[in-house]
C-alpha cells in the first residue's frame, strides 16, 4: 500500500459515482441481458437485441435460449406476453 501526500486540498461541491450493469447477469431462474450496455444492441428494436444477445437464436419466427424454446422475454422488469411470431414481427 502507498501513502499519497497532498499538497493542495479542495472542497468538491459534488462527486458523483456511476455504476453499470453487467452486460449479462445469471441469476438461479434465468439470464438478464441488459440491453443498455450493448453496443450492438442500440438503436434498434427488440428484435435486433435479440439477434445478437449471446445464446439467443431466432429460427422460423421462433425464439431459443440454448435450445430451450419455451422462453419468457421481460422488458423493464414486466413480462411481455407474445409468441415469438408475434415478437419478431
Amino acid at each position: 500500500m502507498e501513502v499519497l501526500k497532498v499538497e493542495d486540498s479542495r472542497q468538491l461541491e459534488e462527486v458523483v459515482i456511476k455504476a453499470k450493469k453487467k452486460l449479462i447477469d445469471r441469476k438461479v431462474d434465468r439470464v438478464v441481458f441488459n440491453v443498455e450496455n450493448s453496443i450492438t444492441a442500440t438503436g434498434g428494436d427488440a428484435t435486433d437485441a435479440l439477434k445478437v444477445t449471446p445464446s439467443v437464436r431466432i429460427n422460423n419466427n421462433t425464439i431459443t435460449i440454448v435450445g430451450r424454446s419455451n422462453v419468457a422475454i421481460l422488458v423493464n422488469d414486466k413480462l411481455i406476453q407474445f409468441s415469438g411470431e408475434d415478437l419478431i414481427n
